[in-house]
Parts: structure tokens; C-alpha cells; sequence
């Protein structure tokens, strides 16, 4: 399918350069469609964003939640609830990928090609995203895949923990 649309959803609260770059890598990536949930007032990126098409923005405040249910607690509820109203809206895409806003898709094919080489019928599949290291713009984690060399390229980038942490991360992988 080589018209095959994809969009990403992610629910934000971060400074609004942040929101920015990470709406700037994935409409560049490709991107058909991003459905931006600004969980904390961020007038700055709201306005940079309502007027690229390719961009729906929704800024969390009280009365998006009152329109939808009260405001969860936990950003992992919001991230779900988030998610699942963009799910629901008009289908925009042919497939919809729920990241955080530290994490970024990249492929050597470019994400559409690979999501166009997954059999129609498969109704999810698990992405394994770029994660920006906390505190830092400019260094990030990355999946590192089973196989023959995987403890020692472990052990080479994370010398004091790699061996005894799953991928060298004390954090989710």
C-alpha cells in the first residue's frame, strides 16, 4: 500500500521547544497526522501547531476533561484516555502510534514502508522507539536486539550495570 497513512498520538507536558521537536522529527519522518494532547497549558506550542494541517492539537485543561469524564490522576489513565479519543475520531490514518513525547520512530525504511509491509489484517503491532535520556537532548537509548553479540554490546556501552540490568537500563525498556 503505498499511500498508507500513519499518525502519531501523544499526550505532552513538556516545555514548548520540546513539543516542537518532537512534532517537527515525526511530520518529517512522514507523519500524515499528529494528535497532540497538551496535558498542561503550553500556549506557545498550541499556537505553532493548530495551523500546520497536518497537526490536531487539544489542550488537557478542565474543560476538555469535563467533556470527557473527570481528570485521571495518573498521566498513564490520561495517556489512555487520550489515545482512545483519538482512536475513535474519523479514521485520519491507517495506523495510529501511541508514543511519549521523549521518544522518537526511526527506521532505515522510514516508518511507512515498514508499516506497509505488515499484512492488512493485523490489527497491532509493537514499536520499539528512540528514547531521549532524561535530562538530555541530545543522547538517547535504544532497543538493543536478541542475538550472539547482544551481552557484549551490553556490557561495552553500559559497563557498570549492563550485565546485571536488562539492556543496561534501570528504567522500561
Amino acid at each position: 500500500m503505498s499511500d498508507l497513512k500513519w499518525g502519531v498520538v501523544s499526550t505532552i507536558k513538556a516545555p514548548a521547544r520540546d513539543v516542537l521537536r518532537f512534532a517537527a522529527f515525526h511530520l518529517q519522518a512522514g507523519a500524515h497526522r499528529l494528535y497532540l494532547y497538551l496535558d498542561d497549558d503550553n500556549p506557545i506550542a498550541a499556537k505553532a501547531l493548530k495551523s500546520h494541517p497536518k497537526c490536531r492539537v487539544t489542550t488537557c485543561d478542565n474543560t476538555y476533561w469535563r467533556a470527557h469524564g473527570n481528570r485521571p490522576h495518573k498521566h498513564q489513565a490520561r495517556q489512555s484516555a487520550n489515545a482512545t479519543h483519538a482512536y475513535r475520531r474519523r479514521a485520519e490514518v491507517d495506523w495510529l502510534i501511541h508514543i511519549d513525547a521523549d521518544e522518537y520512530l526511526v527506521s532505515e525504511q522510514g516508518v511507512g514502508t515498514v508499516l506497509s509491509q505488515i499484512p492488512q489484517d493485523t490489527l497491532a503491532a509493537r514499536v520499539r522507539p528512540m528514547e531521549a535520556l532524561s535530562g538530555d537532548t541530545t543522547a538517547f537509548k535504544k532497543f538493543i536486539p536478541n542475538g550472539p553479540d547482544r551481552l557484549r554490546l551490553v556490557r561495552t556501552i553500559y559497563p557498570t550495570y549492563g550485565e546485571y540490568v536488562k539492556g543496561g537500563f534501570l528504567s522500561h525498556l
